[in-house]
């Protein structure tokens, strides 16, 4: 038994020597061939396992005792140079690689974005909606509404015509209408203006309407304001008349408008002009010829002012003429339709005829028979 295993365990021996030796032909088989592709010279194969067999006096050769072998020191590779084309042609492609691997990561988080996007869209969206039914509702009633600028109306009146109640959300409240209805159903409010101060209070500010002047429709008198509306049907001597305006259907409350063109705003011109070279004392204005303006100053100076183009200057000369050059009893008339050539004329002394009273028939008979006698 001992004799069969000395006998295995030599094979195995034998054979894991063989083994060992085969696995160094391959590598170094393999070292040799990678050799060439990097330039350096292949080391010679050293078998440091293989011994010479001594040969016995018998002359057979003698197995001598196996020996484990020893494993073969790797060589040390040494550093190539590689040529600028092939490093080129690598750092390319890792470049590609590593964008290509970027964007991959990029459009990751982007989708990833593009989905909080998203979210927050439809949270906005929500929220929006539910502000919305809020002010509706709750946020922005109105508690409060002030009225400035009134002496005639009270801020009841003012309130009930603009039509806006109280507890109606600011949000539903139509400001142009309320304003439209004040200022047509007050006479005497010229204009309203309404705003809005959040959240819950209204402040209209109105301007009362000032009496200008008056135009006659036939026996009727109107009275309009600066801005044009006709405030109220009533004669009022302190006030300038229009003559020859032709007013298109006049009704209190309403815009005074003329059937013909060019008269609708020529009165309030001519008194506009008229502050400004502050000329006061005007009784009448005589637009029935709106080419040939006539304004008459406490009615005994008249003014011929002809177009209505450079007003302002026209009325001025006519104040310096009426306080320096005309006194308080004269009536005369003053030609300034042309301002650089003024003409001044005494009322008095223009086609003043002095009425001889014819004598009757039977005293001229009489005198005629006298002269005869006498003669």
């Amino acid at each position: 038994m001992k004799a069969k295993k000395t006998a295995a365990d030599k094979n195995a021996k034998r054979k894991a020597s063989l083994d060992a030796l085969y696995k160094d032909m391959q590598q170094s088989k393999a070292e040799q061939e990678q050799a060439p592709r990097n330039g350096a010279q292949p080391a010679p194969v050293q078998n440091k396992t293989a011994k010479p067999v001594k040969r016995a006096k018998s002359g057979k050769a003698q197995p001598k005792k196996q020996v484990k072998p020893v494993a073969q020191k790797k060589p040390v590779q040494q550093n190539v140079a590689i040529p600028e084309d092939k490093r080129r042609a690598v750092n390319k492609a890792v470049n590609k690689a590593v964008n290509k691997n970027r964007a991959k990561s990029q459009k990751k988080r982007g989708s990833r974005g593009g989905n909080y996007v998203l979210y927050y869209i439809f949270a906005a969206i929500v929220a929006i909606v539910v502000f919305a039914i809020l002010a509706k509702t709750v946020l922005f009633n109105c508690g409060k509404i002030e009225v400035a600028g009134n002496t005639r109306y009270t801020a009841d009146e003012i309130i009930a015509k603009s039509g806006i109640v109280m507890g109606t959300s600011l949000l539903d409240i139509d400001a142009e209408k309320a304003q439209e209805s004040i200022v047509s159903s007050l006479a005497y409010i010229d204009s309203a203006e309404i705003k809005k101060s959040y959240p819950t209070k209204i402040e209209i500010t109105v301007k009362e309407a000032e009496r200008w002047y008056i135009v006659k429709e036939g026996n009727r008198p109107y009275i309009v304001s600066r801005m044009g509306k006709i405030i109220e049907e009533t004669p009022d001597s302190t006030l300038p008349v229009v003559i020859g305006y032709e007013a298109e259907m006049p009704a209190v409350g309403g815009m005074l408008k003329s059937e013909e063109d060019g008269k609708t705003e020529l009165p309030a011109l001519v008194l506009a002009a008229a502050e400004e070279a502050q000329l006061i004392g005007i009784t009448t204005i005589d637009i029935t010829d709106r080419f040939e303006i006539t304004v008459t100053v406490e009615d005994r100076v008249t003014l011929l002012l002809g177009l209505s183009t450079q007003l302002e200057n026209k009325l001025h000369i006519a104040r310096e003429l009426i306080e320096t050059e005309i006194s308080a009893t004269e009536s005369v008339t003053v030609n300034i339709t042309n301002p650089e050539k003024v003409y001044v004329r005494d009322n008095n002394m223009i086609d003043h005829l002095v009425e001889v009273p014819q004598l009757p028939v039977s005293e001229t008979a009489e005198s005629g028979e006298t002269a005869e006698n006498a003669e």
